[in-house]
């Protein structure tokens, strides 16, 4: 046997330095094989990384070492003891085995009398829900019986040597226990293994140092104990004092025991964090694991700050003084924020100004933890990314802790294309899919086609469902209309037909509008399509584990590597792919399950897996707040500390409570994250730095912050005094201005950012207000020559909307409008726009014809509530063109002519007129845009000679307009056509409603009416929705007009006036007859 101190030697400070300094001179001074590498025990990849760079930097190298966390060395040394090999993932007592194993016996044990409580929750009316029940309890189970191996082995014991059945919880233990080996029994074999050895087994490391560890299970703390015999084993420990505290209580505690005094009052900070490191301190005590006294390597804290003299009185277990210590608010910060954004804005300017204050400062001693770091990674990457001019303030930093789930576009393109499958493959999820940029790259899909497509889905009515069989096996209604088979089947006739009449297709119109290029577009999207509809079938069915993952597999093919077997970024999704299939075929457990469940336990293995990559890479480093990460920096800053947030509280219920009775060391997420805190404050160097969203930024409400900074204010009011007589709140918290450009982050000698863009802004916002400049002055007209073959058509949509035409004709600027959202469901009724364009469209064409009745199904609902509006909207449609017939009273004909206008000449052309009347139609209110394209297609005809009996007329469903002959009528076209020139230069302050509520309040004002004309005209420039207008915006709100007149005093200003007056002024004073 070999020869060294029995027992572990146990190494405290309060410093990580210098445990690590003790550690790599024990490695130094152990003798051993040079050639075998040194084993250290580490709770995490930060610590490895932090501790691989301390070795280099004391020894001018690191090398052949190997870095082990706890779960990984138990088996190591159980696997290396008795002899046995086998795969960590794949063995029946790890959680993923446990899970496969529990998951195939769920429904034995959910019908035996003692496990009613499993029955009831896996009970659904709905397969899938009861399938997704199942899925989602063997995972809580696995993890259940997981701890009860590390946490209850003794119960364990005593389940497995009874003979009858306590309860449900020992029933599944039996049978899993019976079924293959478990952790307590391969414990026990390898105790009974070390009692028959006498040489140390040689795959058993060298020697074991235990460093950055701040709980250990007794099960394997007693496993270190028993190999101590064997190797020397090195335990370094952080201790916040080098005084016993491992029987500090909490100020609740402290409340209770008031009466007995069976504590020693001291610092309350402890006994309200430090419960996890007290219950490992006395865990080390109590199973005397200790080879002699232990080695101490105390330094008290130097107290240069706030911070650091909280340190100190933590390191004396100093009690609440009955006088306070006199300090400067510097060390220890709380900032309160509106939302995540402003967060990491504020962190940054404090970043910067740490920086500027401390050249010795690197980003490298700045470490950044959230509890869910995944929550602010698109705010980080926005605030701390290179960007143009603030270039100058960029900081190098490192994201790390980022799933698989929330990193990899190939996993959301995976699981995005699955849930479709899964779903009602509604039109937008459709479309949202197509645009993901993998995806697009795929199939070749630009921000046009997007657009096209969305086009096409809406004109062909599609709205959810593959087929009519995915329809029903989903809903229960088996109807193909306004599902995608529908859809495309109108698309493809498009194409064979070629825009030929459409009534052989009846009643399945063809989408007219496919050619040209779009037959590519088609082709492509069908690609696409085709292989979707081929696993339509499979999806709706239950297949085994290994049959879903054979599919992913041939479908990530589809998706990434269709012209080679190269797998490239998808490898870990085929690798992950590979473990699932070993796993199930391991445990033998390859079960039926439906598609929802495959998804879900892909999202879970996804979101599981976190590559904790780039810590301490010579950067900022963000990363989330889990154990030992609290690595000796300057600069920790702790972001996201919400109530609810942290410390972060698990849901307990009879599935997740170990039985027994709440035992030390008991795993416990609340405990946990409050001896983070501890940590986090120990471990900051000259800053604690603290931030949460405590103020909402649609109400500034104030939110709550986590319950540990609000203890941590107390405790500090209980010790400390502030200048100007300040609290501990009045002093270190600051409450954030809602937006980076406020003013209140550049008050003149105390600014807090470093952004010259929000300084511009911030100094526009409280620099003086001078004159608005027009958006875009002295534009020289150009080419002139377009007016001498003016059509009449441009004239009315110049007058439709003044302002959009100078943008898009003149200055030929495309501004998008604002996308209408694809509808998800089939229509149950039809809104006034859908009524307006199915009410127009009989109006134009024959409205008793079925195949233009057939365009139409893709606006109606189905059933008898179709056939009903369509028959209202043809009897309201006949009404109008008897109507139209009446005033006509001869037969139409079309009509065409050119009118010599001065230099201009005008190309007039009317699909249809009467000898002695022009008659539009409407199907809705008439709107003052149609009464001007009214009154000027009516000036061109009585321009040219006609009967002075010539009238034009607007219908509309309740009213009529009909303008008199005009004697005057090139004189009128003259004045329109010299704003037409006007609008040509410079945008032209005409705004239909606007205008036309003016030029009416001017030429007939109502006795009754108490304002004048003009502040009309502002009253419906600047209206919100109301029932006048059909629930309308005022113009002002209108894209294009904010964009030319954003100042309301410079649209409605004189030369507005005289424009309504030249146009509405002009049409209302020659009504012959406005009739309701």
């Amino acid at each position: 046997m070999e020869s060294h101190p029995s027992g572990i030697q146990l190494y405290l400070s309060n410093r990580l330095e210098n445990l690590a300094d003790a550690l790599i001179e024990n490695i130094r001074s152990q003798p051993g094989d040079p050639l075998n590498p040194t084993h250290i025990l580490v709770q995490s990849r930060g610590m490895a990384r932090w501790l691989s760079l301390r070795i280099a930097d004391r020894t001018g190298i690191q090398m052949n070492t190997k870095y082990l966390f706890p779960k990984a060395l138990v088996d190591q040394l159980l696997t290396g003891l008795l002899d046995i090999g086998q795969d960590d993932d794949c063995t029946p007592y790890s959680p993923n085995g446990l899970f496969w194993r529990i998951y195939k016996k769920l429904p034995d044990w959910a019908n035996k009398p003692e496990s009613r409580v499993l029955k009831h929750y896996l009970t659904s009316e709905q397969p899938k829900s009861a399938f997704l029940r199942r899925y989602q309890l063997a995972l809580k189970l696995s993890r259940l019986m997981d701890n009860l191996q590390v946490y209850r082995s003794d119960l364990l014991k005593d389940w497995a040597k009874s003979d009858k059945e306590n309860s449900w919880k020992s029933l599944i233990w039996k049978d899993l226990a019976d079924e293959a080996i478990h952790f307590p029994g391969l414990l026990d074999d390898g105790y009974d293994r070390l009692a028959s050895i006498i040489n140390r087994p040689p795959t058993w490391p060298d020697s074991l140092h235990v460093i950055g560890i701040s709980a250990l299970p007794v099960t394997n703390l007693c496993l270190l104990k028993k190999i101590s015999k064997w190797m020397p084993v090195s335990i370094y420990l952080t201790q916040p004092s080098p005084l016993y505290w491992g029987d500090q209580l909490s100020q609740k505690k402290q409340l209770r025991e008031t009466e007995n005094k069976n504590f020693s009052e001291s610092h309350p900070l402890l006994g309200n964090l430090g419960m996890q490191g007290q219950q490992f301190l006395n865990q080390l005590i109590d199973i005397e694991v200790f080879a002699s006294e232990s080695t101490e390597y105390f330094s008290p804290p130097p107290t240069r700050n706030l911070l650091g003299q909280l340190k100190k009185d933590l390191y004396d277990l100093k009690s609440p003084p009955s006088e306070k210590q006199e300090a400067e608010a510097e060390g220890i910060e709380v900032h309160v924020c509106h939302n995540p954004l402003r967060e990491i804005e504020v962190l940054k300017d404090t970043l910067l100004a740490r920086f500027e204050a401390d050249p010795e400062l690197t980003p490298d001693q700045v470490i950044v933890m959230a509890p869910n770091i995944e929550s602010y990674s698109s705010a980080i990457r926005s605030v701390f990314g290179i960007d143009g001019n603030e270039y100058k303030n960029h900081l190098p930093y490192s994201l790390t802790d980022q799933s698989k789930l929330s990193s990899s576009p190939e996993a959301k393109v995976l699981l995005g294309y699955l849930k479709l499958l899964e779903g009602r493959c509604t039109s937008n999820e459709v479309v949202s899919f197509l645009s993901m940029p993998l995806v697009s790259e795929r199939f070749a899909f630009s921000e046009e086609d997007w657009e096209i497509l969305s086009t096409w889905i809406q004109q062909t009515g599609i709205r959810w469902g593959i087929n009519q069989a995915h329809r029903e096996a989903i809903s229960g209604s088996a109807f193909e209309e306004f599902s995608w088979t529908q859809g495309i089947d109108r698309l493809l006739a498009g194409v064979m037909v070629h825009g030929e009449a459409p009534c052989e297709w009846d009643p399945l119109p063809p989408y007219p509008h496919i050619e040209g290029g779009s037959t590519q577009l088609l082709n492509r999207f069908l690609e696409f399509w085709n292989s979707l509809e081929q696993r339509q079938t499979q999806a709706s069915t239950l297949q085994r584990t290994t049959k879903w993952i054979r599919s992913t597999r041939t479908l990530l093919q589809l998706l990434f590597h269709p012209a080679s077997g190269e797998i490239g970024n998808s490898s870990d999704l085929f690798q992950l792919l590979e473990t699932l299939r070993n796993e199930a075929t391991a445990q033998n457990s390859d079960e039926p399950m439906p598609l929802n469940v495959f998804i879900s336990l892909l999202e879970d293995r996804l979101s599981e897996d976190h590559r904790a990559k780039g810590f301490f890479s010579g950067k900022i480093t963000f990363c989330s707040l889990k154990p030992m990460r609290n690595i000796p920096v300057k600069i920790i800053a702790l972001i996201g500390m919400n109530e609810g947030t942290f410390p972060r509280v698990e849901p307990k219920n009879e599935f997740t409570v170990l039985p027994g009775g709440t035992r030390s060391g008991d795993p416990s997420s609340r405990v946990n994250d409050r001896y983070l805190f501890l940590e986090s404050i120990l471990a900051a160097k000259s800053l604690f730095y603290i931030s949460y969203s405590g103020m909402d930024p649609q109400t500034l409400e104030t939110q709550p912050s986590s319950v540990v900074i609000e203890e941590l204010l107390d405790i500090l009011d209980d010790y400390f005094s502030f200048s100007k007589k300040q609290n501990s709140r009045e002093a270190l918290v600051s409450t954030e201005p809602l937006q980076a450009f406020s003013p209140r982050n550049f008050l003149p000698g105390n600014p807090k950012s470093f952004s010259q863009e929000n300084l511009e802004a911030a100094e526009a916002l409280t620099g003086p207000i001078g004159e608005q400049e027009p958006f875009i002055s002295n534009f020289s007209l150009q080419n002139k020559d377009h007016l001498n073959g003016l059509e009449l058509r441009e004239l009315l949509i110049f007058f439709q909307n003044p302002c959009r035409y100078w943008l898009h004709h003149r200055l030929e600027t495309s501004f998008p409008l604002t996308k209408s959202e694809l509808e998800d469901t089939e229509p149950l009724e039809i809104n006034p726009l859908q009524n307006f364009k199915i009410g127009n469209h009989l109006l134009i064409h024959d409205s008793s014809d079925p195949k233009h009745l057939a365009h139409l199904r893709d606006f109606l609902p189905l059933g008898a509530l179709r056939e009903t509006r369509i028959q209202e909207n043809q009897r309201r449609a006949q009404e109008i063109l008897a109507r139209k017939k009446e005033l006509q009273k001869t037969n139409p004909f079309p009509h065409s002519f050119r009118l010599q206008l001065g230099e201009t000449v005008l190309d007039v052309a009317f699909p249809e007129i009467g000898e002695k009347s022009y008659v539009t139609t409407r199907y809705g209110k008439i709107r003052p845009q149609d009464i001007l394209q009214t009154w000027i297609e009516h000036l061109c005809l009585c321009a040219q000679p006609v009967t002075d009996q010539f009238t034009s007329c607007c219908l509309g469903l309740e009213e009529t307009v009909i303008f008199k002959y005009v004697s005057n009528a090139e004189g009128e076209l003259h004045s329109l056509l010299n704003l037409f020139k006007q609008g040509q230069s410079a945008p032209l302050p005409l705004f239909s409603r606007t205008s036309h509520a003016f030029a009416e309040a001017t030429l007939f004002p109502s006795p009754k009416a108490r304002t004048a004309p003009i502040d009309r005209a502002y009253s419906v420039f600047n209206e919100t929705p109301n029932a006048y207008y059909g629930y309308l915006y005022g113009e002002s709100y209108d894209e294009e007009v904010s964009i030319c007149f954003a100042d309301t005093e410079i649209a409605l200003d004189k030369t507005f006036e005289s424009v309504a007056l030249a146009t509405f002024g002009r049409a209302l004073s020659n009504y012959m007859e406005a009739l309701d």
